[in-house]
């Protein structure tokens, strides 16, 4: 008898991070992240993206400040060394 091997395959790497990372696990369970392996056998989690929310709150807080746009324009003309326009709009230094 000839097994399928294809048809055996198991999810190893979901296992493995489970058994052999439990740091990082914990680590997402902390933040409200849950694993959940689903019971198809081309679905796989393969990369998972965290972005910090706190960009998002001080986007929103940077749109509505008046000050800012001021420094902005400043910033745009050279006038305010040290600050920078990142590329997702907000005003650093």
């Amino acid at each position: 008898m000839v097994v399928d091997s294809l048809s055996r395959k198991t999810q190893h790497g979901l296992n493995t991070m489970i058994n052999t990372q439990p740091n990082i696990l914990r680590g997402l369970e902390n933040m409200g992240i849950e694993l959940v392996l689903l019971r198809y056998i081309d679905g796989m989690l393969s990369a998972l993206e965290v972005q910090p929310s706190i960009i998002e709150e001080i986007m929103t807080n940077q749109k509505d400040d008046t000050k800012l746009d001021r420094l902005r324009q400043n910033v745009a003309q050279g006038k305010s060394p040290g600050f920078i326009i990142h590329e997702d709009g907000t005003l650093r230094f």
